[in-house]
């Protein structure tokens, strides 16, 4: 439907959440893409800022959500592995 308000939301891509500060009552979190030239290296993208309580209510909404997609599973979780020294391989 032209005009709904959904529509004219901006998009970001993000990879990674690449920060949070909290002052004063206002939580913001640096979101960040990975950058494809640069491997471990970061590119920002957008900041979302918003009060505390909405940054609460927030989380509690993605730990219901992440509890969902592990039980579903949609994320497969792989056991850790042990960091190898390039000095024995």
């Amino acid at each position: 439907m032209p005009g709904d308000a959904a529509e004219m939301i901006e998009e970001n891509f993000a990879d990674v959440l690449d920060g949070i500060a909290i002052s004063n009552g206002i939580v913001r979190m640096s979101l960040a893409k990975a950058d494809p030239d640069v491997q471990g290296k970061t590119i920002p993208v957008c900041r979302v800022v918003m009060p505390v309580r909405g940054f609460l209510d927030a989380y509690e909404t993605l730990l219901e959500h992440a509890k969902g997609l592990a039980e579903a599973p949609v994320v497969v979780t792989a056991a850790p592995v042990a960091p190898r020294s390039p000095n024995f391989g």
